[in-house]
């Protein structure tokens, strides 16, 4: 009975301890989870609101995002972009077809054939990292070196991966090899190993090599030395120091020696064989160790007179004396050239970049778009001819054809009577309206003191109704300032209400008028300041201000001033202390002007001095 009591109890403390640890477990799992779902929370908030300022700061994104959920405006868009795609890849396909046309000058290919020609250029730029839009160009380059299609084809993919092995332009490239192809004999894979063999061999840039070794390749050859050691030579020079053009000129005049008869014999005479008894021309190396071995203990002097009995000249007896003196290196150079299968390829692996994958994408896209604008050409070739033929035929017509050239002049003839007829009404109304104001600027000269019509009415009533416009400025003001509670806007509003005169503002006008007279007659040069800022001259009235004249009267005295006027220069004296004593600040029409107030009414008086003087003299 023990026992089972014991079992039983055992049983409830499991139970409550497995309670106990479910329960922690559940807290610890809500914990985690309550954690998590706070940062997506967070998350969620932080990315509406990076969204929000991205809408707010960014033009026409929030705008763009509402559209798009639009499926009519998505609809659309797509439709639009669309057509922008495709009018892309007709004027690229438009850009490459004048590339074939400037190829197919040299190449005179039937359409058919121009045309698969295009498929395998498209091939080859798309496979490579140079531009494609560039394929056609450097593909002209190289047929225009006197290859034919399918030698220029064979040339054009590896001269692309020349030129990006050596960082420089296709162009430059294509010419080089096609150069050293053409006077070596060689085809193009062995001449651009041989080039980046150069290159690795030399002390000299790719670029440098494809200006300077093409060169001295002739004259090596009509040596009957190869590419091999020719390009051999010309790195060893480099890499001891020499630059690319003095390497080329010591080696130029060199192998110019070693096809010389008389320089021939002149090396026999001294024990060198410089041709095997088939007659031709031994390895340039064997020949260097012939004269090494002859020269090997010379001093520098006795070397010098050695060359000088062949009859070499300075750069050919350097080029000599260079080579001897280091066989070992001599030898390993042109051994390296000799040996160099698979230089380019080993040069364009090292050259690529990360980028230049995505350089041959962007080429496969170029290509395709080029492809689907192919397409259209058809069609547009179609319509150009179809309205060409269109204009020669109504050409041919009117050349032709007395009755058709009849019939468009009487067409002509009843257009311009129906538009005359037309014209009609239109120019009676304008007459009517003409002898109407006639009527009417008749009758207003009967009015007294309106002889000159309707102008002189107008300008009777125009200084009331700047009058009027100015007042309603005046009152517009004061009602800002009282809305605003700004007491200057009150203030000036008020002060220019008071200080308004209809004899001022007819001056204002006639000087106004007079400006504009003198402006429409090409006379600009003879408006003064006061006239060309449109304030009255010092003669007229001031209206409400009248004692205004009187500063301007009296002000002369000490200070000296040159006034010309037209040809004749007088000199005026301005007395500046008079016209300060006659300023008055307490008067009643200064103290209500704001500051711009004053300060334009301090420059008019000064301007009416000057003019006041001109007047005087």
């Amino acid at each position: 009975m023990a026992g089972g009591i014991a079992k039983l109890q055992l049983l409830i403390d499991l139970k409550n301890n497995l309670s106990a640890g479910l329960d922690k477990a559940k807290k610890m799992v809500d914990k985690s989870c309550g954690g998590m779902q706070d940062k997506l929370s967070s998350l969620k908030s932080k990315n509406i609101e990076v969204f929000d300022a991205i809408k707010s700061e960014v033009p026409g994104v929030g705008s763009a995002l509402s559209m798009l959920t639009n499926p009519y405006v998505a609809i659309a868009a797509a439709v639009v972009a669309l057509g922008v795609a495709y009018y892309q890849c007709v004027d690229m396909a438009l850009n490459w077809q004048q590339g074939l046309a400037k190829i197919n000058v040299t190449a005179q290919l039937s359409q058919k054939e121009l045309g698969n020609l295009s498929d395998k250029l498209l091939e080859i730029g798309e496979r490579n990292v140079a531009p494609i839009e560039q394929i056609p160009d450097a593909f002209n380059k190289i047929i225009s070196a006197g290859l034919d299609v399918n030698t220029s084809l064979k040339v054009l993919e590896p001269t692309l991966r020349a030129a990006k092995a050596g960082f420089t332009d296709v162009g430059v490239t294509a010419d080089a090899a096609v150069g050293v192809m053409n006077a070596s004999g060689r085809n193009i894979n062995t001449v651009y190993d041989a080039l980046f063999a150069t290159v690795n061999k030399g002390k000299a840039e790719f670029k440098d090599v494809a200006q300077y070794l093409p060169k001295i390749i002739p004259g090596a050859r009509s040596a009957g030395l190869a590419l091999e050691e020719t390009a051999g030579a010309w790195a060893f020079l480099t890499a001891h120091g020499m630059t690319a053009e003095r390497a080329t000129t010591l080696a130029e005049n060199a192998f110019k020696s070693l096809a010389d008869p008389s320089k021939i014999k002149a090396f026999k005479k001294l024990g060198i064989s410089l041709y095997d008894s088939q007659g031709q021309i031994k390895p340039l190396i064997n020949i260097i160790d012939q004269l090494s071995v002859k020269t090997k203990n010379m001093s520098d002097l006795s070397r010098a007179k050695f060359f000088g009995k062949i009859g070499l000249d300075m750069e050919a007896a350097s080029f000599f004396s260079s080579a001897t003196q280091d066989m070992k290196g001599l030898r390993e150079t042109i051994d390296f050239v000799t040996n160099s299968q698979g230089q380019l390829n080993e040069a364009y692996k090292n050259s690529m970049t990360p980028l230049d994958n995505f350089h041959i994408i962007q080429n496969m896209i170029k290509g395709t778009m080029i492809e689907i604008g192919q397409s259209a050409l058809p069609l547009i070739n179609s319509l150009g001819q179809g309205i060409l033929d269109m204009i020669n035929w109504f050409k041919n017509l009117w050349n032709t054809s007395a009755a058709f050239r009849d019939i468009i002049g009487f067409i002509g003839t009843v257009a311009k009577f129906s538009f005359n007829m037309a014209l009609v009404p239109m120019k009676a109304i304008v007459g009517w309206f003409q002898v109407l104001g006639g009527i009417i600027n008749w009758v207003i000269s009967l009015i007294p003191g309106m002889s000159g019509g309707f102008t002189t009415m107008y300008n009777k009533i125009r200084p009331y109704l700047v009058w009027i416009k100015e007042f309603l400025t005046g009152i517009l003001q004061v009602l800002r300032g009282i809305v605003t509670f700004n007491m200057n806007d009150i203030k000036g509003g008020v002060n220019s209400i008071r200080n308004m005169s209809i004899d001022e503002i007819r001056k204002k006008l006639a000087a106004d008028d007079k400006t504009h007279q003198l402006k429409a007659q090409g006379k600009a040069d003879q408006l003064t300041d006061a006239n060309a800022n449109g304030v009255p001259d010092a003669t007229e009235g001031t209206g409400k201000k009248g004692n205004d004249n009187s500063f301007a009267s009296s002000a002369a005295g000490a200070d000296a001033k040159t006034i010309s006027r037209g040809s004749q220069t007088k000199n005026t004296t301005i007395n500046i202390g008079s016209f300060i004593d006659k300023f008055s600040p307490q008067s009643q029409s200064i103290n209500g002007m704001n500051r711009d107030e004053l300060e334009r009414w301090l420059t008019e008086m000064f301007m009416r001095v000057v003019r006041s003087a001109e007047l005087a003299n």
